[in-house]
């Protein structure tokens, strides 16, 4: 058999052809479902109604809730009057990281437990 018989005979059991191009799939844009929005900051007022009006159940609590006024305390307590009249993401997470530190120096076990419930709720919010 020569080489000329050998080719037709691979031709005709089957050359390996080029898959057809798969179009790749589109990449689904996450949403962002923090307290923002999407957008890069919050004026006081808008983010002491939007805790106002927020889900008050804390991720992880088995089913607790913080209260409205809880909330709004908390508003009141983090984001004093020293961070201006607009919070960014970055100062929502400043905020995050000193009850972080709180937590860490609190000496009790219902301190810390009451912290690390605004702690999970507040990352919950921030989407984080």
């Amino acid at each position: 058999m020569s080489i000329f018989e050998k080719k037709q005979q691979l031709n005709k059991e089957g050359v390996r052809r080029m898959p057809e191009r798969v179009t790749p799939l589109k990449k689904e844009e996450k949403k962002d479902t923090s307290i923002f929005g999407g957008k890069p900051y919050l004026t006081r007022s808008e983010l002491r109604e939007k805790l106002r009006k927020a889900e008050p159940f804390i991720p992880g609590a088995g089913g607790e809730i913080i209260p409205q006024r809880e909330r709004v305390k908390i508003e009141k307590e983090l984001f004093a009057k020293n961070y201006g009249s607009y919070v960014d993401k970055g100062e929502f997470k400043k905020a995050i990281k000193k009850l972080e530190k709180e937590k860490f120096q609190a000496k009790t076990g219902t301190d810390k437990l009451s912290l690390d419930r605004k702690i999970r709720y507040l990352k919950k919010l921030g989407g984080e």
